[in-house]
């Protein structure tokens, strides 16, 4: 959309950010319950401590972007944080 972009057509970058969560809160909505949902009842916590970002090419209005994510448990007290992917 365009109130997504800058002057010059361009995906302001920290929309990335905003999609990339919508992803993870439809992947936890495929499981059948909602993230805050999910934490509060198994008392865990998902800070988020790091973003790292490298953009290939701009994205820009009018455009169909697809985010996709993934994240692995690396044992049963620590996933490995989300990757996500345009």
């Amino acid at each position: 959309m365009y109130f997504d972009t800058d002057a010059a057509g361009v995906v302001w970058f920290p929309n990335f950010l905003r999609w990339f969560e919508d992803a993870e809160e439809e992947l936890f909505a495929s499981l059948g319950r909602s993230r805050q949902s999910l934490l509060d009842s198994h008392r865990f916590g998902m800070p988020r401590v790091e973003v790292h970002s490298k953009f290939r090419a701009p994205a820009r209005a009018g455009q169909i972007v697809r985010v996709g994510i993934a994240t692995t448990v690396e044992n049963p007290r620590r996933l490995v944080p989300p990757t996500c992917s345009i």
